[in-house]
């Protein structure tokens, strides 16, 4: 990405190749959102799972503490 911005400031006088670099970049910035938005989901389901497991165990661990009085 570095590189990028680097090259496009060097050919950033109105030459094709820096409409090239920008189209780049752009591209490059739209899947780098796509990435975090996919990421974040499934870190939000991982986190609803986690819960649920959480309670399951917490249930379980009231089933068995009643059975053993």
């Amino acid at each position: 990405m570095t590189k990028l911005l680097d090259d496009y400031e060097k050919d950033a006088d109105g030459s094709q190749q820096a409409e090239a670099y920008a189209e780049q970049i752009a591209e490059f910035q739209l899947s780098e959102f796509r990435f975090r938005e996919r990421l974040i989901t499934l870190l939000e389901r991982i986190s609803y799972r986690l819960e649920e497991i959480h309670d399951q165990v917490r249930q379980n661990s009231k089933g068995n503490s009643k059975q053993e009085h």
